[in-house]
């Protein structure tokens, strides 16, 4: 493998021995993950020096290798600069599990004094796997003041950015100064070569635009996306797959965003990391796409493996499966998981899962003809999701609040003559074209042409099916312009009779 910055930056804090040992592996591998399984499996199985097994732990780390991460431990696990890296941190309740054994052993080996880039990384652990407490931002203040004195330690400028853009984020949602932070930490980056901090900074550039602008943000996980497959780790590539489904769901290109999450499914499998996630994500896009029973299907699978896992599932599962439900007719059995659903959102507190919990209620109270009460209750789902800026739900709300609006004039009557349904259906229009949103206009089209329908105005209809076809030519609107085309059929053979 060529020289990779993310190895390189240790070399002058190291003896010539380690560095020899370190040349030779990289040496040996085609790519960092195979360096770094290859350097678990020679610090795990010789008498290396306490600096070595250091750098090994924290390579494992942060690919989350959690074979190599044992290895290392069953022959380290008690030196006090390997100890930290040990526990669990992959989700934020492992985090909370393991936050005061991490500060422990992170407090027992600095009172040892360590060298100055080992104290370093014992200050980044600590900001980083802390991040839920106020341990956080005072780790981090310790980093940027050792940085300050030690000039030498510049190669860890990008981590520094890398935990300060999370941070912010996750006290503030500031994204005003949350992007211009992780943009300098991504230039330091690519500038020393850390190809690996790269990763985590585009995806988290991509992240944090995808929801204003979702087409800038799939040309930074794309980046992502390549440096995972140079650098060979299947676990950051099935995470970059997975924030780029997440944007093709906000720009409505359900079919790459399917194709995007069964790719990063299969690799999920591959590495023994699947979960429910990723099932509830599909019953998500399936219920997009009208295919009730597919979304039934994967939210069933989603929420055996909670029960299998010894939990009878959260707000989420129980609200996905309440929709998928709801659009197959069953109504009674949504009806139960939403109030499974009610009870889990408004005892969390979390606010995106009470606005989800409104949203399926909208969307169940549309279906058993009561458009009007969901009218009310998508409005409070949608005040939620456009104040917290996630757009992928803002589309999904108000493509329910349009569903309404027509349903409501199928039942009560109106405007025989008008071009909108009312002002969710202009309002869906204006969002999707200020953010180019080419899925989200196809579906406008579809509910715009059902609308013309119910006033009797198949022409129209016709018109606007036929404009649909050429709002977007991608492989991520095809079963979309499928939709047009069967309605554009339909309304000829009716033509006919």
């Amino acid at each position: 493998m060529k020289p990779l910055g993310t190895i390189t930056m240790y070399h002058k804090f190291i003896t010539i021995d380690d560095k020899e040992i370190i040349d030779r592996i990289a040496a040996e591998s085609e790519n960092y993950q195979e360096f770094v399984n290859r350097l678990g499996e020679y610090v795990g199985t010789k008498d290396v020096s306490s600096e070595l097994a250091h750098m090994a732990i924290i390579h494992a780390w942060e690919l989350r290798e959690t074979k190599v991460i044992d290895k290392i431990t069953s022959k380290y696990g008690e030196d006090l600069f390997v100890k930290p890296w040990t526990y669990p941190i992959r989700t934020k309740s492992d985090r909370l599990a393991s936050s005061h054994h991490i500060q422990d052993a992170i407090e027992l080996a600095l009172y040892e004094n360590p060298s100055d880039w080992i104290k370093m990384n014992l200050f980044l652990l600590k900001a980083y796997a802390l991040l839920l407490t106020v341990q956080s931002p005072v780790a981090l203040d310790n980093a940027k003041k050792l940085l300050e004195t030690s000039p030498d330690l510049s190669c860890f400028r990008p981590y520094i950015h890398h935990i300060e853009c999370r941070l912010i984020y996750e006290q503030e949602g500031n994204l005003t100064k949350v992007i211009p932070i992780c943009k300098a930490g991504l230039k330091l980056a690519l500038e020393d070569g850390n190809l690996y901090q790269a990763i985590w900074l585009f995806r988290w550039l991509g992240m944090f635009t995808m929801n204003t602008d979702p087409h800038l943000a799939s040309k930074h996980l794309e980046e992502a996306y390549n440096l995972t497959k140079s650098l060979g780790t299947p676990f950051h590539t099935a995470a970059a797959l997975i924030d780029m489904g997440w944007v093709y769901v906000i720009l409505g290109e359900y079919d790459l965003a399917l194709a995007f999450y069964d790719e990063a499914r299969t690799l999920s499998v591959s590495l023994d990391e699947v979960s429910d996630r990723n099932a509830l994500v599909l019953s998500l896009i399936y219920c997009d796409l009208d295919d009730a029973q597919q979304a039934l299907d994967w939210a069933e699978w989603a929420l055996e493996w909670h029960m299998n896992h010894g939990s009878e599932g959260d707000s989420w599962i129980h609200a996905i499966m309440a929709r998928a439900l709801t659009l197959l007719g069953r109504l009674d059995e949504a009806a139960e998981h939403l109030d499974i659903s009610r009870e889990h959102a408004f005892r969390s507190g979390q606010e995106r899962e009470v606005a989800l919990f409104y949203l399926v209620s909208g969307i169940h109270e549309t279906v058993s003809g009561a458009p009007a009460t969901a009218i009310e209750t998508l409005r409070r789902a949608l005040e939620i999701f456009e104040r917290i800026k996630t757009q992928e739900y803002t589309n999904r709300t108000l493509l329910a609040l349009v569903h309404a609006e027509i349903k409501l004039f199928k039942l009560e009557g109106g405007d025989e003559t008008s071009d909108s349904s009312g002002q969710w259906m202009t309002y869906l229009e204006d969002v999707a074209r200020s953010m180019n949103l080419p899925g989200i206009l196809i579906q406008h089209s579809l509910l715009k042409a059902e609308f013309h329908i119910a006033q009797e105005r198949s022409v129209e209809a016709r018109e606007t099916l036929i404009d649909a076809l050429d709002i977007y030519n991608s492989p991520g609107v095809r079963s979309l312009k499928d939709q047009v085309i069967e309605k554009i059929r339909e309304i000829d053979t009716k033509s006919k009779m």
